[in-house]
Order: C-alpha cells, then sequence, then structure tokens
C-alpha cells in the first residue's frame, strides 16, 4: 500500500473515533427510562423487605425475651 492510502484510511479511522466520543442524548435517555422502569419495581420490594425484617427482629427479640422469662420464673421455682 502507498504511504497517502495508509495515511488516508488512518485519517478516516481518527475522524471516526473523534465523532463517537460521547452518548447521544437519545442513548441518555433510555437508559434514564430504563433505571425509572426498574425502580418503580425495585423500591415497593425493597420497602417490604425492610419492614419484613423488622418484624421478624420484634418477633425474635420477643420470644427471647420470654424463653428469658420462663427460665428465670423455673429457677426461681415459680413454674
Amino acid at each position: 500500500m502507498s504511504e497517502t492510502k495508509v495515511t488516508k484510511m488512518t485519517n478516516k479511522h481518527q475522524n471516526r473515533s473523534e465523532r463517537q466520543s460521547g452518548y447521544t442524548i437519545i442513548e441518555v435517555m433510555i437508559v434514564v427510562a430504563i433505571i425509572g422502569i426498574i425502580s418503580v419495581f425495585a423500591v415497593p420490594q425493597f420497602r417490604n423487605m425492610l419492614s419484613g425484617g423488622r418484624v421478624r427482629t420484634t418477633t425474635d427479640s420477643l420470644l427471647h425475651d420470654l424463653l428469658l422469662v420462663k427460665t428465670i420464673a423455673r429457677e426461681r421455682g415459680a413454674v
């Protein structure tokens, strides 16, 4: 290949990569829309998970306290 052809091909490649260095507004809007759609479903599920975790923690704590009271009552001969 002659040097001019190589130079032209190199220049073409450089020009193409310079033009494609960023995202278009359409691509950004699509990504934002996808994140929004996922959020609509994920946030309520996350809230339910947190609230269910609190109920479970409270229940476990209550059960632990009841077992402790029962053990203390047995040691004192109340049961």
